[in-house]
């Protein structure tokens, strides 16, 4: 799995925890959600965010069609994840 492909599924994971939590639960952990996000990343890949978002702009992976069809379907993921 790439690694921008562990970043979206873990991004997910996040926000589907973050939506069984309570308002007050939820504004406390809204400016952790980067850090933990990053965290996570690192752990699970080995990978640091900034590496990972460097790479993607040098490689210029924005212009490229698998690319921009991953993030297309992580986008729609979370739509649905938005309006549940």
């Amino acid at each position: 799995m790439s690694a921008q492909k562990v970043l979206q599924t873990l991004s997910i994971e996040q926000i589907e925890k973050l939506k069984i939590l309570a308002p007050a639960q939820i504004e406390n952990e809204m400016p952790l959600l980067r850090v933990k996000l990053e965290d996570r990343f690192f752990i699970v890949t080995g990978i640091e965010i900034d590496e990972l978002e460097f790479c993607t702009r040098e490689l210029n992976l924005e212009n490229d069609e698998e690319y921009i069809k991953m993030m297309k379907e992580y986008n729609e993921k979370l739509e649905l994840l938005y309006k549940q």
